[in-house]
């Protein structure tokens, strides 16, 4: 995949993803053909770039925790149960929620089944908003639960605090995409921070929910120096102690609360604080499950990233030779081992 201007297209190249525009409807799917109108409708809508197959895409074979359309649905399911939330509530309160339960023991058992048959998943960010990232923080929290070999009733209750643990976001008066400390009042942050508490609350009345999961929506901001919110707790239960790993890694490539940054940076950002700020084993797994260089990442003066191995730092990558061009080779990052494609 390559990342070209569209001042610069001619007509005849080929989308490696979809187009979005503002309000995240697609404008063109991947895998369309350019034509010359397509052209100077990017240039009215005042989009600069576009991602275009490559001889590289061709080769790619991202291994993703389930089918993007799969994915998709899920995303637009959660959307919908969190977006009507807020209208139901006045009549329904937080029984309105309650349809989350399905979807945590439907996403549940779909991962189950498919947890041994991939050791390395690309984490691929497309429309970047509050769904698509309740639903990757849910799927690594119940992979690396799955890793640890984990009971199903506890599976049940990972997700289903995953899928609500940013409920509280919709109630804040504050933007949170992107949304950096140093650049706002203290005012301002604290809004943000009010998150946890606002979504407990909007909670705990709910019988039909156990206490882990009011506590992980609560405490998924914790930290193990102490230094989280809004409790400031050290010791958390193992539930919250995985939500804080995987909800931090997805915050940082979503820039959620925070800067976004690339998923190399956050992943190795993980590395650097496990122990720290994190729980080593739940850090530990989560690291050996999410690919450092997703498929289609460009590595500089090496070659573009096709397929993951057992190594989530070392994946397949198709080389680049002299002047920049591929040469047909493929090697293992790490490993440098080289084959003919």
């Amino acid at each position: 995949m390559k990342t070209q201007s569209v001042e610069t297209l001619k007509g005849g190249e080929i989308l490696a993803m979809d187009i979005m525009d503002d309000q995240n409807e697609i404008l063109l799917v991947k895998g369309t053909v350019i034509k010359n109108e397509y052209i100077e409708l990017l240039k009215r809508l005042e989009i600069l770039h576009v991602n275009l197959q490559d001889d590289a895409a061709l080769m790619e074979c991202p291994h993703y925790v389930l089918e993007p359309s799969l994915i998709a649905e899920y995303v637009e399911q959660i959307q919908q149960i969190l977006e009507s939330h807020i209208y139901q509530e006045i009549y329904h309160g937080s029984h309105s929620l309650k349809s989350m339960k399905f979807i945590a023991r439907s996403l549940t058992d779909e991962l189950q089944k498919r947890a041994e048959k991939i050791a390395v998943f690309d984490i691929d960010c497309i429309l970047g908003n509050l769904y698509e990232h309740t639903f990757i923080v849910t799927a690594l929290s119940l992979l690396t639960a799955i890793r640890m070999g984990l009971q199903k009733d506890m599976l049940y209750m990972i997700a289903e605090g995953c899928l609500l643990h940013n409920l509280g976001l919709r109630y804040v008066t504050v933007p949170y995409q992107d949304f950096v400390p140093e650049d706002h009042t203290p005012a301002e942050v604290f809004e943000l921070k009010k998150h946890t508490i606002l979504g407990y609350s909007a909670l705990e009345s709910a019988s039909w929910l156990d206490s882990t999961v009011k506590d992980m929506v609560l405490f998924h901001h914790e930290r193990k120096d102490g230094s989280g919110y809004p409790l400031k707790q050290k010791k958390n239960s193992l539930e919250c102690r995985i939500i804080q790993v995987c909800d931090s890694f997805c915050c940082k490539i979503f820039g959620l609360e925070c800067r976004r940054i690339s998923v190399e940076e956050a992943w190795r950002e993980l590395f650097f604080d496990q122990g720290k700020l994190y729980d080593k084993e739940v850090t530990d797994i989560l690291l050996s499950l999410a690919a450092c260089y997703p498929v289609g990442t460009i590595i500089k003066n090496t070659g573009i990233v096709i397929e993951q191995t057992e190594n989530p730092i070392d994946p397949l990558v198709a080389a680049f030779g002299e002047n920049g061009s591929l040469t047909g080779k493929q090697i293992r990052l790490e490993g440098e081992t080289c084959t003919n494609i």
